[in-house]
Parts: C-alpha cells; sequence; structure tokens
C-alpha cells in the first residue's frame, strides 16, 4: 500500500464516512453501523500497513507541505510514520475497533441518534491518527482541537446522566489545548521552526 493511500484511509475517508454517517441518520441506523465498523476496519487496515513500511531508517514521509498545497511551498513534512508513532497508531486502530464493536450492540438506537454517534466516532479516529501522525506542530494543535467537539458529543451521547461528565471532558481538553499551544509557541520561540 502506498504512503498516500494509507494517510487517505487514516484520515480522510473516516472525515467523509462521518458525513455520510450523519446523513443517514436514525433512518438507516443498521447501514449506518456497517459504515462506521468498515471504516474503522480499513483504518486499521492502514495502520497495520504503516506499521509494517515503518521499520525503515528515519522513518518516512506520508506528506508534506510541497506535495499539500503546491510547489510554491517549502518541502516541510506534515505527516511521518516512524517506528514509535507507527506502534500507537496500530495500537489506537486495535482499540478503536475495539470500541466501535462494542459500541455497535450497546447502542440503544431509542436513546442515541445512531448517525450522529457514528459520525462523532469517525471523525474522533481521523483526528487521532492524524494527531499520531503529525509532524509539524501546527498540524498537531489543529487536529488535537479538532478532536475536542466530537469527543464531547461522543461523552454526552450517553444520555442525562452524562452531562456533567461531558462537561468535565471538555473542560479539560479545553485546558490540555491550552497548555498545547502554549508549549509549541515556546518550542516555536526556542527552536524558531515547527518541527
Amino acid at each position: 500500500m502506498s504512503t498516500g493511500y494509507a494517510l487517505n484511509l487514516l484520515i480522510t475517508v473516516p472525515i467523509a464516512a462521518g458525513l455520510v454517517a450523519l446523513a443517514l441518520g436514525r433512518r438507516l441506523s443498521l447501514l449506518t453501523k456497517i459504515l462506521a465498523v468498515a471504516v474503522t476496519l480499513l483504518a486499521l487496515w492502514a495502520s497495520i500497513s504503516l506499521f509494517q513500511m515503518s521499520g525503515k531508517a528515519g522513518g518516512v514521509v506520508l506528506l508534506s507541505a510541497g506535495d499539500a498545497l503546491g510547489k510554491g511551498w517549502a518541502d516541510r513534512p506534515l505527516f511521518f510514520v516512524d517506528s514509535l508513532n507507527a506502534f500507537v497508531l496500530l495500537m489506537a486502530g486495535f482499540f478503536s475497533l475495539a470500541m466501535v464493536l462494542y459500541s455497535v450492540g450497546f447502542l440503544k438506537d431509542d436513546q442515541t441518534p445512531a448517525g450522529l454517534y457514528y459520525a462523532n466516532f469517525l471523525w474522533v479516529v481521523a483526528s487521532v491518527a492524524a494527531t499520531i501522525l503529525a509532524r509539524d506542530l501546527l498540524v498537531l494543535v489543529f487536529f488535537w482541537g479538532l478532536m475536542g467537539i466530537p469527543f464531547y458529543l461522543l461523552v454526552s451521547a450517553g444520555g442525562p446522566k452524562s452531562d456533567a461528565a461531558a462537561k468535565k471532558s471538555l473542560i479539560i481538553l479545553g485546558g490540555s489545548d491550552s497548555l498545547l499551544i502554549l508549549g509549541v509557541a515556546l518550542i516555536h520561540r526556542l527552536t524558531g521552526n515547527l518541527d
């Protein structure tokens, strides 16, 4: 599998599938569940492929700014895989698959809209993968922040009793976002780059 194809399976496909799951809504909850499981399996397959190719010395650049934005941009790596983040990505893929399989049996359609739940789940899967593979600190901050809202909505999907837990998780994520942005600013100030 090529690195660009694996990156699409990890980030682009779950984001698009989340939009499809949101459009399907409650009307086709079984199809939404099948879509979520299939996309999570594809993301795990891409994680396994990246894990296998991560053994190359120095790692592999998956996408650079020049590839994404055109030749006028610097050729800085945006996404990168080495043996450490490939292992973390692989574990995240296995946990994501376990969570989606558990939620298929656990989620009651009358309590939580399947389309909204699985859309947020797939967006979290994409954001986690992008956060793990980020080589540029701005990309890391962007996808870390992007993960917050769908994660909050996932926690709040448990019904009225989960509202307090969802608010606590949003406060914790907001605080960690602030500290992350402060850390990135300090790194940029000290080193002059965002690698």
